[in-house]
């Protein structure tokens, strides 16, 4: 899903046995190409972003 630009990698504490780099990676490949979410550039909100801003939804 990340390749596909379809999912952005989870931000917070990874359990320490998982290295999130490879991740990030694909992650920045995908928004490099603007696959998926990333085509939306400046107006793709992350969902924690969303939330902020949507509160009680």
């Amino acid at each position: 899903m990340i390749k596909q630009g379809l999912a952005e990698v989870y931000r917070g504490d990874p359990p320490k046995t998982l290295d999130i780099q490879p991740y990030l990676n694909e992650e920045e490949k995908a928004r490099r190409a603007g696959k998926g979410i990333w085509q939306l550039g400046k107006t793709y909100k992350s969902p924690k972003q969303w939330r902020r801003e949507n509160p009680g939804k």
